[in-house]
């Protein structure tokens, strides 16, 4: 029932595995980490783990682990298929004030804005 339970949700997720999403149906981190194992799957960030046959969206990591973050500059005009390759340095754009260490560390670039302007022409793309 678990395994069939993490399968699922690997699948939905094209080949990624949250741990908060398995913690939420009610499987325990112990059996998570031996499913982890058994399985092959590779840690492709804090809480995040990805299949073998995954493909390595590193917007998408970074989207997971820094889910307040808005694409802007750059990696917006690439996701509206306005650039012809993806970016080589990701852009982001947070509130003012948010903690930005994590994302400067991994070499992201960070811009700041009122909170108040944040969600100003958002777009969510697919």
């Amino acid at each position: 029932m678990k395994r069939e339970i993490l399968d699922s949700l690997l699948r939905e997720n094209n080949g990624f595995l949250r741990t908060s999403e398995a913690v939420a149906t009610g499987i325990s981190r112990e059996y998570l980490g031996e499913y982890v194992r058994k399985n092959g799957l590779e840690r492709a960030a804090h809480g995040l783990y990805m299949s073998e046959g995954a493909w390595d969206d590193g917007m998408y990591v970074l989207q997971v682990r820094y889910p307040t973050a808005v694409f802007s500059h750059e990696c917006s005009l690439y996701l509206l298929g306005l650039a012809e390759r993806e970016p080589s340095v990701f852009s982001v754009t947070l509130k003012a004030g948010a903690n930005t260490a994590g994302l400067r560390k991994d070499s992201v670039k960070v811009y700041r804005v009122k909170e108040s302007l944040l969600n100003e022409g958002i777009m969510c793309i697919v």
